[in-house]
């Protein structure tokens, strides 16, 4: 029988470079009664998406954006090879402890750092979703039930391998809030999902919560030295090209380094400056760069009447792209 055009479109779970499920926020804890089989909270480390894949005996890791990770990972795919059963796709976040919390600029290191940073800090797997299992494709089964396999292929897997701690009781998850923010432990908030939902690849059918308020948005230019920025110009996207909403605060050794090493130049016939900034930034050296690279922010960015905000940076997002970042608040 000749396959329909639809479903030759159709691509098979154990093939590489899949479109994980997305959580949407929320400005404040749901009730347990807000999503379809009531919600069950998760914490949100502070850690790199990933799906690991275990086929033919071999393990593969990608990040959420379909880029292939493994090589980052040695610790992990040893392991994986060596304990998790064939035919699996597994849904988690990388993580790396420091010396007292989750720290994602480790993790950030392995992806984009020098090979020898791979062994200074060991990484572990948090899986959170069980997407195909004995070559099994779980994504239509509820959530429930993932869960329940999940715990079943790594009932007896110590680390680098642990399953997400979750909770269906409101109170505790309001109690995690209140506990993890107070210790600072890398975690970022909660997720908040249905027992009911299948996993949709690419809808943002998940909730999350973020113990800070935070937003983020688009370097397009940058002042000072492109080996040393000493501001980021910042923007989100518009109907045609990017709104800028104000600029950051003058940048700390550790972020001029990071954004030094993950910006592209563009033409400076590109170059696009709104009049307040050009006013704030009169006789400064203004770069202008690809708008590829997302940044987190203290608060959130608006559209203001006058004036060139500052913002506070709290950390670079290579692992988000420019389509995931939202508008500002009118």
């Amino acid at each position: 029988m000749e396959q329909t055009a639809a479903e030759e479109d159709v691509v098979p779970l154990l093939e590489f470079g899949q479109v994980p499920m997305l959580a949407r926020p929320v400005p404040a804890l749901p009730d347990e009664s807000d999503l379809p089989g009531g919600c069950v909270y998760e914490p949100k480390f502070d850690g790199y998406r990933a799906m690991l894949y275990m086929t033919g005996g071999r393990c593969r890791i990608q990040s959420r954006h379909g880029q292939d990770i493994t090589a980052a990972f040695p610790d992990i795919v040893a392991a994986a090879e060596i304990e998790l059963p064939d035919g699996v796709v597994v849904d988690g976040e990388m993580v790396v402890w420091g010396e007292d919390a989750y720290e994602f600029i480790q993790v950030q290191k392995r992806i984009t750092g020098p090979p020898r940073v791979l062994g200074l800090s060991p990484a572990s797997f948090i899986a959170f979703d069980l997407l195909m299992w004995d070559d099994d494709d779980l994504r239509g089964h509820p959530l429930s039930h993932r869960r329940r396999m999940l715990e079943v292929v790594l009932v007896d897997h110590m680390m680098p391998f642990q399953v997400v701690p979750q909770t269906t009781d409101r109170a505790q998850a309001a109690d995690w809030m209140v506990e993890y923010s107070r210790h600072d432990v890398g975690i970022e908030g909660l997720v908040v999902k249905g027992l009911d939902t299948v996993y949709a690849s690419g809808e943002r059918g998940w909730l999350k919560l973020r113990f800070q308020d935070t937003s983020e948005a688009v370097v397009c230019s940058i002042v000072g030295p492109l080996e040393q920025p000493e501001r980021l110009v910042l923007g989100v996207p518009a109907a045609t090209g990017y709104d800028l909403v104000g600029w950051t605060l003058p940048l700390v050794a550790k972020h001029q380094r990071d954004v030094a090493e993950l910006v592209v130049p563009r033409p400076e016939t590109d170059q696009t400056l709104d009049q307040r900034l050009a006013a704030a930034a009169a006789g400064l050296e203004v770069h202008p760069v690809q708008p590829t690279l997302v940044v987190e922010t203290a608060g959130q960015v608006e559209v203001l009447s006058s004036g060139w905000p500052e913002l506070e940076l709290t950390r670079v997002r290579p692992d988000l792209g420019p389509d995931e970042v939202g508008g500002p608040v009118a």
